[in-house]
């Protein structure tokens, strides 16, 4: 009796384990770089565990831009192929997309804010005519992961700080900054001429930016000034200030006074904490 129970575990153990799928993706593979890269494959057993695809027969459609070298694929320009694996009785196909890139345009950087939505993570890469490349694959590292995440294509704030975003797409590299910054005021007060208000601001390094709602605009601009602090307006023009406090201060914004009688205007007051 005892023997039997133990045969029967041992074959259904067996049969768990066996291979009853190859599974690859179920999208164009894209190959982006100039590195050879594993085959994209995977065995799936009747239990469900994933194992590595070992010893497969790889067959590449003829005319291809696709390359097969000791088991790893690579693209000798751009192109297309299908590709087809074998396993003993087990059979999967899918495509592989050869878009070389080249050369990238200076990644636009992100800035996000501690608690806001996510930003995608975008770049601009170039072909071998400069031409853009919109098809991509690449594997990402966060230097500092306490600072954003990446999940499915977008960047995640978590704390203020800086970091960069590397990513490797088979042998061509390309850095993307990531600045998160905190929102420490968010306000929107309705001043008459003349009127100001006032906030506190602890020691740090700071962006403030005055905006008048839309539809709405004063007569004459508003003005900051500071107790305590270092603030000096942006180079553009635009009513925005950078401001650093060595211990701790107050920003005053006001609204100037003028000959004629004008209705209060409504400002929005965003005070963003930087990276130091």
């Amino acid at each position: 009796m005892y023997r039997r129970l133990l045969l029967a575990v041992v074959v259904t153990g067996c049969a768990n384990a066996a291979p009853v799928q190859l599974v690859v993706p179920s999208e164009p593979y894209v190959i982006n770089g100039p590195a050879p890269v594993p085959v994209p494959a995977q065995l799936l057993r009747r239990n469900g565990e994933l194992i590595a695809a070992t010893g497969l027969d790889v067959q590449l459609s003829a005319d291809s831009a696709v390359q097969l070298t000791n088991g790893r694929l690579s693209c000798d320009g751009a192109g297309e192929a299908e590709v087809t694996l074998s396993s003993g009785a087990l059979r999967a196909r899918f495509s592989v997309r050869c878009r070389p890139i080249t050369s990238f345009r200076p990644p636009p950087a992100l800035d996000l804010y501690v608690g806001g939505p996510p930003q995608p993570l975008a770049i601009q890469a170039l072909g071998p005519e400069n031409q853009p490349v919109t098809e991509w694959r690449a594997g990402i590292l966060v230097h500092d992961t306490s600072v954003v995440r990446v999940a499915r294509g977008y960047v995640y704030p978590l704390r203020r700080g800086r970091t960069s975003i590397r990513l490797d797409f088979g042998g061509s590299y390309t850095p993307v900054p990531a600045m998160v910054v905190e929102r420490v005021i968010a306000d929107s007060v309705f001043l008459a001429q003349g009127e100001y208000r006032a906030w506190q601001l602890p020691a740090g390094r700071y962006e403030i930016r005055l905006t008048p709602f839309t539809g709405v605009l004063p007569a004459r601009p508003f003005w900051l000034r500071s107790l305590r602090a270092n603030c000096a307006p942006d180079t553009f023009g635009v009513q925005t200030y950078h401001c650093l406090v060595d211990s701790s201060a107050t920003i005053v914004v006001r609204r100037p006074a003028s000959p004629e009688r004008t209705p209060d205007v409504p400002l929005s007051v965003l005070v963003l904490r930087r990276p130091t």
